[in-house]
């Protein structure tokens, strides 16, 4: 079934999320496009991991359309970021327990969860 949530801005254009029910024990799905914006929808994203884990959910399955910085996957010339692995990582670190992906640029992407 599906969820209630929220999704507001503070004025500094700021994300807030919150869950408006009581989801303590449950395997939750949640649904995040990280398209354009995709900075601020990636944000919404770990806000929403984070307000899950802090009410109690059993689990929670991120499914992502569209994976963000899969492009960066490896390093091309040196000295930068494989952006894709920091992603997987910020996924990881606040509490995702599975992640689905439907389009994804890379597979290497696969081997960073």
């Amino acid at each position: 079934q599906l969820g209630r949530s929220k999704t507001t801005h503070f004025p500094d254009t700021e994300i807030h999320v919150m869950v408006e029910e009581v989801v303590r024990g449950k395997d939750v799905f949640l649904i995040q496009p990280c398209s354009m914006p995709v900075n601020d929808n990636l944000i919404e994203l770990l806000l929403y991991l984070d307000a899950f884990r802090r009410a109690s959910v059993h689990s929670v399955t991120a499914v992502i359309p569209y994976y963000p910085y899969a492009r960066q996957e490896r390093m091309a010339k040196g000295r930068e970021a494989i952006s894709a692995r920091v992603v997987a990582n910020l996924l990881e670190t606040q509490g995702a327990d599975r992640v689905i992906f439907v389009d994804i640029h890379a597979s290497a992407v696969q081997g960073f969860f």
